[in-house]
C-alpha cells in the first residue's frame, strides 16, 4: 500500500499534501509523491525533527 505525507504549519487550520524532497506543499494527489510505509515513516520522522512547529502525518493513498 502506498502513502501520502500531509503537513500543517504552526498557524494553519488544515493539513495539505507535501513533497518532502522538494519542499513544496499544497499540491494535488496526481502530483504528490507516493511512499511505501517504511519510506513514509522515515520521511515523517526526519521532517518532524528538522521542522519544529510543523505537524506531519502519513496517510493511505486513496
Amino acid at each position: 500500500m502506498y502513502y501520502f505525507i500531509y503537513c500543517k504549519g504552526p498557524n494553519e487550520k488544515r493539513f495539505t499534501l507535501c513533497n518532502p524532497w522538494k519542499g513544496t506543499r499544497g499540491m494535488g494527489k496526481v502530483y504528490a509523491p507516493r511512499f511505501l510505509k517504511e519510506q513514509a515513516d522515515y520521511a515523517v520522522a526526519w521532517m518532524t525533527e528538522h521542522n519544529p512547529g510543523f505537524i506531519f502525518q502519513r496517510r493511505p493513498a486513496r
